[in-house]
């Protein structure tokens, strides 16, 4: 499974939230020290979604969808952020948000057309 975050406050969060309550994650490009990671390790993938091109889980969680766009960054921009982030679900993607946005908006009239 794979956790794709677009803010760094987001995966400082996610991180500290597993940890404590003791599911394995492994936090990829925290820092110099985890560029890579270990697929077959039994552990939930914690990705930006910069870092998640190229990559695909059978799972794939996409939070904070409601911080998006991010105000330094242009729409189209955050979009094709936001597209390489759900296409790295094989099987099941699941996203998340607490606020309206333009981008949860998009996403619920997406949903309402199918």
């Amino acid at each position: 499974m794979e956790i794709v975050y677009r803010s760094k406050f987001m995966g400082e969060n996610i991180y500290s939230e597993f940890e404590q309550v003791g599911i394995p994650i492994e936090w990829v490009n925290r820092d110099s020290e985890s560029r890579n990671y270990n697929p077959t390790a039994q552990s939930i993938k914690l990705v930006t979604m910069h870092s998640s091109k190229g990559l695909e889980f059978p799972v794939v969680f996409v939070p904070g969808v409601g911080f998006m766009p991010t105000k330094d960054r242009s729409p189209e921009e955050e979009a094709r952020l936001l597209y390489i982030a759900m296409t790295r679900a094989i099987d099941e993607l699941v996203m998340t948000c607490d606020r309206e946005s333009e981008f949860v908006q998009r996403v619920q009239v997406a949903i309402n057309r199918i």
